[in-house]
């Protein structure tokens, strides 16, 4: 089947539900009937530092002049031999790999680089500085958990990279409390901005750590589990629903005037498209009748009073001006399947074996 290059709805994906005013009954079922637990306590994880590098700040600074103009790229007197810095044009090859089998999409002869452009994944330009010319190297990294492919999403894999050549660099000028000013107005100087900016880069790597701990752990829970093999039209209806809304959502936001006019864009046929409405609504079903399972075992139910604190959450997080208008647009029913999961997430998380980062 021809995959959708819209979105990708990973497993940690399907842990938020695109709700859009369901009628899913889940809270009245028995999740025994169509999910038998596994292990769902214990599980393994090896927690990621969180600390902001000189070059993960130096990037993220590169990046805002260069959006101001400040940047200047030049091709000249290419080295074939030296020492990868940052701020330097690589000529490169490299292979993916995931378990030692090449992944598509991950492999590419003489591609530029420029290291500190963040162009690669997290990580990527990092290990390349101080690699010498002509050497070829092998980089660990874990995609991150959003990533655009289910497929590598939180996944560790490994690049072989070989370094060509250095043929150009680009330049930036000082960091000046004048050029701080322009890219932050609510700084007064360059050692405030490095500051503020370290900060947030940590902030979002603590980010992506947990969503990564998150779907980690998740996918044990959910390959520990067995289902019975054909889940009942009622109980998909509403998740297949869902998942259209959003490719419907995602077609206005870009501009097309129908959601069949984005799938004729994508070369995505409509036999495709419904099958793949069909597994990524099946994905959301059973990440939700294992939240169910894992409550009833817990001897865990949505009190009203928890319903209403995570109403109020949500609506806080996503804009709304309270709680009742969140609960109106996305639907009781659906919200009541999300905090229930909610639970069930923050249980797994709460009872892990987690290794400190080394």
């Amino acid at each position: 089947m021809k995959k959708i290059a819209l979105i990708a709805l990973a497993l940690i994906a399907a842990l938020t539900l695109s709700a859009c005013g369901s009628t899913a009954t889940f809270a009245e079922i028995d999740p025994d009937t169509y999910v038998t637990l596994g292990n769902y306590k214990n599980l393994k994880f090896q927690d990621r530092k969180t600390e902001a590098t000189d070059f993960a700040v130096e990037t993220e600074l590169n990046a805002a002049m260069s959006e101001l103009g400040y940047s200047t790229q030049h091709y000249d007197n290419t080295q074939e031999g030296g020492t990868v810095k940052i701020n330097d044009i690589l000529n490169i090859d490299y292979k993916g790999m995931k378990d030692g089998v090449a992944f598509e999409g991950g492999t590419a002869e003489g591609a530029e680089l420029t290291i500190g452009s963040g162009a690669f994944i997290p990580g990527f330009e990092e290990q390349l500085v101080g690699v010498n010319v002509g050497e070829t190297v092998n980089i660990n990294l874990t995609f991150p958990a959003q990533y655009q492919s289910a497929e590598l999403a939180g996944q560790d894999v490994v690049f072989q990279v070989t370094v060509n050549a250095i043929t150009g660099k680009a330049e930036y000028p000082e960091l000046t409390d004048k050029i701080a000013q322009e890219i932050d107005k609510e700084v007064k100087t360059a050692d405030e901005l490095r500051k503020k900016t370290k900060e947030s880069v940590e902030a979002s790597n603590k980010s992506e750590v947990d969503m990564l701990k998150k779907s980690t752990l998740w996918n044990q829970v959910f390959e520990n589990c067995t289902f019975e093999k054909d889940l009942p039209a009622s109980l998909l209806k509403p998740y297949i629903a869902s998942c259209r809304a959003t490719y419907e959502t995602m077609a206005k936001q870009y501009n097309y005037d129908s959601l069949d006019k984005m799938l004729e864009a994508s070369s995505v046929s409509k036999e495709d498209f419904e099958a793949s409405l069909k597994i990524e609504g099946e994905m959301q079903a059973k990440n939700v009748l294992i939240g169910y399972a894992i409550a009833k075992a817990e001897g865990y139910t949505l009190s009203e009073e928890d319903f209403n604190e995570s109403a109020k959450k949500y609506a806080t997080a996503y804009g709304y001006s309270d709680p009742s208008t969140y609960i109106n647009a996305k639907g009781r029913s659906m919200l009541e399947d999300q905090f229930v999961l909610d639970y069930a997430v923050a249980l797994i998380i709460e009872k892990a074996d987690i290794t400190p980062a080394k």
